[in-house]
């Protein structure tokens, strides 16, 4: 593989190996940039900017377009790749490079899109004989930093509304899993972006991530990872736009007189979907203290019966963590919290980077099994008393970016919407839900801004007023 920089593919002499989190066997490897070759790629930034400016909403969606439908014509490559490097069932491999082709998609649609708005100047005396408008603009360089649970789709959430709005754009994707997005940034410039209006850098985030986010040169950083990591973006990134999504640990709501099947079906299907690597994969379950034994009843054995293994096996349920060390990571969470009297109903079993689905319930709310983040296969079970304890609960919590209820009460699901804050609600479901042209993103420590192409684009764009004097 190569990096893009300064509109050209380039090779270094140290590199970094992807390796495949299943067996760790050697999928490729990837040139390491220095601070140098960032230096040098936002000057080329500059100029690529300067480009995009002058490609008309057409021209530019033109471009998403052709990219698009090579991703199509590369479907099964990408798939494979994406699998590889993620160690997401190839199932839901197919599903992200089916949804980044929607994204591009949709940025080359939302890309004519792009207007602005009349602004009535006479609504102060002194505003007589005046018209006012504002027009969207693109901000400049955008600095996109990727995660490895969705190593492409996130990347292109970041890169096609970017790009469909008149930026230039330098994309980190995570070390771990690069090569995806290194292969559908080709197709951008193949499809005819102005090579300099992209760069793609893999390396060192001690190395290269605080010029990435600090540096004049950016007029704005686009974030999806830690919310350690979010908080000294935020720190250090200076007086620019900074959109970050850091993650949450997701809670749904399961009321009495919900069909427990479907409900225990949903658990598991928000729980354990991509071993449990999702932001808005489900952790913690509350539920009505009428319902709380028969609901685990229901819930144990489906969740016994998932088989983890090679995510490129057709019958596993979950496949690897993306390390050792964060299968661990579970493992040591699951057990301090059976020390502290929980209930381990099932799983906490580890293999190498395979994490066996798991149930606890008797948790403390305290547990970082249920405050924290676990970004694992995991999930506590916690019966409540009244639903104003489990709105309580839920938004114990010092995050809030998807939550669920179940319910047939149409009154509560108001009350829940009214409530329960996050930055969306699932009535009926689980929260791990989401399309791709939604506004996503969430409140208090699960970050700042919103995703979604036509979200993200007002995001990257300022608004300029002009005004006539007639």
């Amino acid at each position: 593989m190569e990096l893009l920089i300064n509109g050209e593919w380039i090779t270094r002499s140290r590199v970094l190996e992807i390796k495949n989190p299943y067996d760790e066997s050697l999928i490729d490897t990837v040139p390491l940039a220095s601070k140098a070759d960032i230096d040098k790629t936002l000057t080329g930034l500059e100029s690529g900017f300067n480009e995009m400016k002058e490609l008309t909403s057409l021209e530019r969606s033109a471009i998403l377009h052709k990219t698009a439908q090579l991703i199509k014509q590369n479907e099964e490559d990408l798939i494979k790749t994406v699998a590889a490097e993620s160690g997401k069932l190839i199932s839901e491999a197919r599903t992200e490079v089916y949804r980044s082709m929607t994204v591009v998609g949709l940025a080359a649609e939302e890309a004519k899109r792009i207007g602005g708005e009349v602004i009535p100047m006479d609504y102060e005396p002194w505003g007589k004989n005046r018209m006012g408008f504002y027009r969207l603009v693109p901000k400049g360089i955008i600095s996109a930093i990727a995660p490895f649970n969705y190593p492409l789709l996130l990347s292109l959430h970041k890169i096609a509304p970017a790009i469909a709005s008149g930026n230039a754009v330098i994309i980190k994707p995570a070390s771990k899993t690069p090569l995806a997005t290194i292969k559908v940034c080709r197709f951008l410039i193949e499809a005819g972006l102005p090579p300099k209006a992209l760069s793609v850098v893999v390396g060192n985030s001690s190395e290269i991530g605080d010029i990435l986010v600090s540096d004049e040169r950016v007029a704005m950083v686009t974030f999806t990872g830690s919310r350690t990591v979010g908080e000294y973006i935020l720190r250090t990134a200076g007086i620019k736009m900074v959109t970050l999504e850091l993650g949450s640990n997701a809670a749904v709501i399961i009321t009495e007189g919900t069909d427990l099947e479907k409900a225990a079906k949903a658990v598991v299907r928000g729980s354990y979907g991509n071993a449990g690597q999702i932001c808005i994969s489900l952790q913690r379950a509350f539920v009505d203290k009428n319902i709380y034994k028969p609901f685990l009843d229901i819930l144990i054995p489906m969740v016994s019966q998932l088989k983890v293994g090679d995510q490129f096996a057709e019958d596993s349920d979950l496949g690897p963590m993306i390390s050792k060390d964060e299968a661990s990571r579970v493992q040591t969470w699951i057990e301090d919290a059976a020390k502290g009297g929980a209930n381990l109903r099932v799983g906490g079993e580890v293999n190498g980077t395979l994490c066996s689905p798991s149930v606890l319930t008797d948790v403390n709310l305290d547990m970082p099994v249920v405050c924290d983040e676990v970004f694992g296969p995991l999930v506590s079970i916690v019966p409540y008393d009244t639903i104003d304890d489990a709105f309580k609960m839920v938004n114990s919590s010092d995050y809030g970016l998807n939550a669920g209820i179940f319910t047939d009460n149409v009154n509560l699901a108001f009350k829940a919407i009214k409530e329960i804050e996050v930055g969306s609600l699932l009535i009926n479901d689980i929260p791990g839900f989401r399309v791709d042209n939604m506004p996503y993103g969430g409140v208090k420590k699960s970050g700042l801004g919103r995703e979604g192409v036509r979200f993200a684009i007002e995001e990257m764009t300022e608004k300029r007023m002009a005004i006539f004097t007639l």
